[in-house]
């Protein structure tokens, strides 16, 4: 499950960490799904999480490996991406059921010009979840106003969604800080796991804010889980990877607002 936040001071992606089997039970628990790029955009991405000619490759290494060889300098080509990504998943159809190859990818950034920038590049019919997803994938790029939240892989409960959406307002009124919209997204994502088993508890949020390093943030739903580690990051050609993560300063509580 992916979640977005957008405000007048930067960008918020938060996903969970749970991979799950066709039949719904429960793959992983711990898998990444970002990846940071240059500090000025973060992509994730929700379904199909094992790639190529016998699925041996993680999703999250390919949505690495892809968004490094289509960057140059400090632009991006989702449209090069979205051709990667379509001869990796024909390379995988004859190990994976057609069914399950539904596949979403959800970058969010900052543009030079101050402008937030969202863009979906993905197999599925008017980026909706099917049954009969595409064997080819398209990228499409949209300019979010800065009150936008957006939801992808699961749907949320409109009550759910309308108050994270007034949480977002609240705190945009008193801090600049990107830090408790990270937390709001993670405590929504987290209330869908109580009652959706292919969405887990343990999230991670990446902030992107300009002229500013990006920061990512781990919220455990299981207070037991003693390591995580940050997306991977792109930083012109080098990729870094298995870096460790921290905790949320101080969570904040969270309800449904009348």
């Amino acid at each position: 499950m992916l979640m977005s936040g957008w405000t007048r001071h930067g960008v918020v992606l938060a996903s969970d960490r749970r991979l799950t089997y066709p039949d719904g039970s429960i793959a992983e628990d711990r898998e990444n799904k970002q990846v940071v790029w240059n500090n000025a955009l973060v992509m994730a991405y929700t379904g199909l999480a094992r790639l190529g000619p016998r699925a041996e490759e993680s999703t999250h290494d390919f949505m690495t490996s892809a968004l490094s060889r289509t960057t140059s300098g400090d632009s991006w080509n989702p449209t090069s991406f979205a051709d990667l990504a379509t001869a990796k998943l024909r390379s995988t159809r004859r190990v994976v059921n057609h069914k399950s190859t539904g596949l979403l990818f959800l970058a969010i950034g900052v543009g030079a010009d101050n402008r937030r920038l969202g863009i979906v590049i993905t197999n599925l019919p008017d980026a909706g979840w099917s049954e009969q997803p595409n064997m080819s994938f398209r990228a499409t790029t949209y300019q979010m106003p800065p009150a936008s939240i957006t939801v992808h892989g699961q749907r949320l409960h409109p009550a759910a969604l309308n108050s994270v959406s007034r949480y977002r307002r609240r705190i945009e009124r008193h801090t600049s800080s990107l830090k408790p919209v990270a937390q709001i997204l993670a405590l929504a994502i987290q209330g869908a796991a109580m009652s959706e088993p292919r969405v887990g508890s343990n999230v991670v949020a990446t902030m992107i804010s300009p002229g500013t390093p990006s920061q990512s943030l781990y919220f455990p739903g299981d207070q037991s889980e003693t390591t995580a580690y940050h997306p991977n990051v792109i930083l012109g050609h080098t990729i870094l990877s298995g870096i460790k993560m921290t905790y949320p300063d101080q969570p904040i509580r969270f309800r449904y607002l009348p």
